[in-house]
C-alpha cells in the first residue's frame, strides 16, 4: 500500500487484510503505527513471516511482530524457536488454544539483565526460557497478558523455564499449557496476578515414582521440576502478594508448588498428580487453599509448611504413597496451620511414613478432618510443637452398628484408668513404651495419656511435679490436649523445661523423656480410654 496522507483521505480507507502498518504523515512527521494499535485488534505473526510449521525457525519473525504490537495473535500452528521471546509491559499474546504451540528447541539462554531493589539485586536474563519478561529498572512488568496457547520446551528436557517473568505486577495468564519445561513459571516477585486454567507439566517421573504407579515408566530430566517457582532473591525481601490460582494444575514434576516469601494469596480448585517429591511446598509465606488435591504421587512431604500462616480447606488425596520419615503434612519451623474439612486417606503404602508431623514450636489445627491411620504420628512437643483438634467432644464417628458422638460415648460408656509409676535410669535419659491392645484403642474409641514427672533436681533438694504433656487418641489419631501444658518453672537456677518425643506405631506408644538438670527421680503415666466395649482393655509398659 502506497503512503497517504490522513489529511488526503477522504473516504474511509480499506486496510488489506495483509497490511499491518499505517503509514501517517501530519504534515511535519511521518509515522509509522500499527493497526493492531489502532482498532485493539491482534497483530497475526504470520503477517510479520512466521510460518508455524513445526520446522521453520520463527524466532525473528515472532519477535518482530511483539516488537512492533501491543497485543499478538498466533493462529493454529507449532511455532520453533531457536532462543527465547523476549515480552514486556503491557504486551499481550494470545492463540487459538492448545494448537497454537511455541515451541522453543536448543539450549540458547537469554541475554541481558535489569536491577531490582534499588540497584542492589541484578535480575539476569541468562536462562533458557521459552519466553522471558523483560522490565526496566527498579520497575515490574505491567498489565502483561498470556492467553489460549501452549509454551514446549526441548524434547531432550534442556529447557529451564517455560515462563521466566522476574518481576511482575497487574497480569493475566488464561488457558496456557506448558510443558517439558524443568520450571513452568518462575519468578522473584509477582504480585497481584491471576493464573487461571494454567497447566503445566513437566513429564518427569522419579524412578521411585515409576516403582509404585503402575503403568508409569520413569522418564524425564535429572535436575529437579517444578509447576510454580517463587524464588528469593537474597534481599531478604518477601517474592509477591495478592496472587491467584484457580483451576491450575501440574503433573509429573518433582515439586507442584514451591513458593517461598509469598503473602495473601489463594490457591483454589487446583491440584498437582503424579509428583516425585512434594506436591505443595511453602516457606516464609500466608497462603489460603480452598478445593485443592493431590493424586498418585508421594508424599514428601504431601504438603510442607516452614513458617508463616496458612489455612487449608477442603484438601483431598488419593492414591498417595509414603516416604521413610516424611508425611502426608509437615509444619516446621513455627509455622501456623489451619486445616479445615480435609480428607488425608491411608497410604496406598506406606514405607515408614509418618500420617502427620509436627517439629520446632509449629502449631496445627485440625477441624473436621481425616489423617492416615496407618503411618506413624510424630509431634515434637519437646520444641514446643502443638496439635489442636477443633470440637473433639461433638465430632461424629461411625461404626457398624451406631452413629455416636464421642462426647456420648466418654458420658455413657464405661473408661478405665491405668496408672504406673518408675524411676528413670540414672544415664540422664529414658525411654519407654505403652501398648494397648486393639480393643482398648480401637477405631471407634477415645483414650488419653497423661505423663507427669516428678524431679528432686531442685537446688536444695526441692522437688516438683509437672505435667510434661497430656494427647488423647480419636478414631486412630492423636492430639495434644490443649488445657495440659507444661506448668510453671521454679526453684533456684532450675530454668530448662525437659525435652520430650512421642511417636506411635499400631496401638504401641513410645516416649522419650530427657531431663535438663538432672536425672528424674519418678514418672507417672496415667492412660485413660473409653470404648464400646464394655471389657475394656489391656495395657502394658516396657
Amino acid at each position: 500500500m502506497a503512503n497517504v496522507k490522513i489529511s488526503e483521505l477522504t473516504t474511509l480507507a480499506e486496510i488489506p487484510a495483509t497490511t499491518d502498518q499505517l503509514i501517517v504523515n501530519d504534515g511535519s512527521t511521518t509515522k509509522k503505527i500499527a493497526y493492531s494499535n489502532l482498532n485493539g485488534a491482534a497483530a497475526n505473526v504470520k503477517s510479520y513471516g512466521a510460518k508455524g510449521d513445526d520446522s521453520t525457525d520463527d524466532t525473528a519473525a515472532i519477535q518482530a511482530a511483539i516488537d512492533a504490537n501491543d497485543n499478538v495473535y498466533f493462529p493454529k500452528g507449532r511455532y520453533i524457536i531457536t532462543s527465547p521471546i523476549y515480552l514486556s509491559r503491557n504486551k499481550t499474546i494470545r492463540g487459538d488454544g492448545i494448537g497454537s504451540a511455541i515451541i522453543k528447541q536448543g539450549t540458547t539462554v537469554g541475554t541481558g539483565s535489569n536491577v531490582m531493589r534499588g540497584g542492589s539485586i541484578t535480575d539476569s536474563y541468562a536462562v533458557n526460557a521459552v519466553v522471558i519478561y523483560t522490565h526496566v529498572d527498579d520497575q515490574f512488568v505491567y498489565s502483561a497478558g498470556m492467553y489460549d496457547i501452549r509454551i514446549q520446551g526441548d524434547d531432550d528436557f534442556s529447557t529451564a523455564y517455560g515462563i521466566y517473568a522476574p518481576r511482575m505486577s497487574q497480569c493475566f495468564f488464561q488457558n496456557v499449557s506448558i510443558l517439558r519445561c524443568n520450571t513452568g513459571y518462575g519468578t522473584y516477585d509477582t504480585w497481584n496476578t491471576s493464573f487461571e486454567r494454567v497447566t503445566v507439566d513437566c513429564y518427569k517421573v522419579s524412578a521411585a515414582l515409576a516403582a509404585v504407579l503402575s503403568g508409569f515408566n520413569e522418564e524425564g530430566t535429572s535436575n529437579l521440576t517444578r509447576g510454580f517457582h517463587w524464588i528469593k532473591d537474597g534481599s531478604n525481601l518477601g517474592t509477591g502478594t495478592s496472587n491467584t490460582w484457580n483451576g491450575c494444575y501440574v503433573r509429573r514434576a518433582d515439586r507442584g508448588w514451591q513458593l517461598a516469601g509469598l503473602s495473601y494469596s489463594n490457591i483454589i480448585s487446583s491440584g498437582a498428580d503424579q509428583i516425585s517429591e512434594c506436591p505443595y511446598r511453602f516457606e516464609t509465606c500466608f497462603i489460603t487453599m480452598n478445593g485443592c488435591a493431590t493424586e498418585q504421587s508421594l508424599m514428601n512431604p504431601g504438603l510442607q509448611f516452614a513458617a508463616g500462616e496458612y489455612k487449608v480447606t477442603g484438601f483431598q488425596v488419593y492414591e498417595i504413597y509414603g516416604v521413610s520419615n516424611s508425611a502426608v503434612y509437615e509444619a516446621r519451623s513455627g509455622a501456623t496451620v489451619m486445616l479445615d474439612s480435609c480428607r488425608f486417606q491411608n497410604y496406598t503404602s506406606v514405607n515408614g511414613a509418618y500420617n502427620q508431623v509436627i517439629q520446632e514450636g509449629s502449631t496445627v489445627y485440625q477441624k473436621a478432618t481425616r489423617i492416615p491411620t496407618n503411618g506413624n504420628d510424630f509431634v515434637s512437643f519437646s520444641s514446643g510443637s502443638q496439635l489442636h483438634i477443633a470440637d473433639v467432644e461433638d465430632t461424629i464417628f461411625r461404626d457398624a452398628n451406631n452413629r455416636l458422638s464421642t462426647k456420648k460415648r466418654i458420658n455413657s460408656i464405661g473408661g478405665q484408668l491405668f496408672k504406673r509409676n518408675f524411676t528413670v535410669a540414672s544415664a540422664g535419659a529414658d525411654q519407654f513404651t505403652v501398648t494397648v491392645d486393639a480393643v482398648g484403642f480401637s477405631s471407634y474409641a477415645a483414650g488419653k495419656i497423661k505423663v507427669q514427672y516428678y524431679d528432686e533436681s531442685f537446688p536444695a533438694g526441692t522437688g516438683y511435679l509437672e505435667t510434661a504433656f497430656s494427647v488423647y487418641e480419636v478414631d486412630g489419631s492423636y492430639y495434644q490436649d490443649a488445657t495440659n501444658g507444661a506448668g510453671s518453672l521454679c526453684g533456684g537456677s532450675f530454668t530448662t523445661q525437659p525435652s520430650w518425643t512421642i511417636s506411635r506405631v499400631g496401638n504401641e506408644w513410645t516416649f522419650k523423656l530427657v531431663p535438663a538438670h538432672g536425672d528424674f527421680n519418678v514418672v507417672f503415666i496415667e492412660i485413660e480410654w473409653y470404648t464400646d466395649n464394655d471389657g475394656g482393655a489391656t495395657v502394658a509398659l516396657v
